[in-house]
């Protein structure tokens, strides 16, 4: 027996997601998500804060980044978090919030 306990399943990972940026200030963003290891009660995160998540597949999630996320300039971490106590994180790819043009 092995005294090391294992993860279980994947840990999700995002291929792709688009839109990769929003002007400063700009109305509110959906992210369409591509991957795999979603589930259900896979949770988006956008600068450590949940988003409201739309599960669609196991490769598809959808998640909104409100306005009030959108204020500050620069780069910013999305990622997927699988919750429970045998939960995973994905790594995490970068959202870019630019000048508004």
């Amino acid at each position: 027996i092995n005294p090391i306990p294992q993860g279980y399943g994947i840990p999700p990972q995002i291929t792709r997601f688009n839109p990769m940026a929003s002007p400063q200030n700009g109305s509110p963003v959906t992210l369409a998500i591509e991957g795999k290891g979603f589930r259900p009660d896979s949770v988006v995160r956008f600068k450590n804060v949940d988003l409201p998540t739309r599960f669609a597949s196991s490769t598809t999630l959808t998640a909104t980044v409100e306005s009030r996320l959108l204020q500050n300039l620069g780069s910013y971490p999305v990622y997927v978090v699988n919750p429970g106590a045998h939960g995973n994180v994905s790594e995490a790819k970068f959202f870019v919030i630019d000048f508004k043009y």
